[in-house]
């Protein structure tokens, strides 16, 4: 008999730093070659809201560029990206504006 295959982990709500018309879920899944980052990213301005970063911060305080990607009014976009870095060292995910302001965090 074969088990049944483990669910993956729930989706985190990222929490907003600001009043910014954004918002974005994500999932991490642990791998022997690193983690999975699955993120889900609305915008609900009313224009272009130029481009978004998302950025991983190790336990150690090293920053990673995981994405980019431009904000399309009433969209949402879908991130699946992998780094080589262990679930168990990554301390923060963040969204970031293109000026490199954060707009929203997962603190891990």
């Amino acid at each position: 008999a074969s088990w049944p295959a483990p669910a993956p982990p729930p989706s985190i709500a990222m929490t907003a730093l600001g009043q910014f018309p954004v918002r974005a879920d994500a999932r991490l899944d642990a791998f022997e070659w690193g983690t999975q980052v699955d993120m889900s990213c609305s915008y609900t301005g009313g224009r272009s809201g130029g481009d978004y970063v998302l950025v991983a911060i190790s336990r150690t305080g090293v920053e990673t560029q995981l994405a980019t990607w431009k904000a399309v009014p009433d969209n949402t976009a879908r991130i699946v990206i992998g780094t080589a870095l262990r679930r168990s060292d990554l301390a923060v995910l963040e969204v970031r504006g293109g000026s490199g302001r954060p707009l929203l965090r997962l603190t891990l």
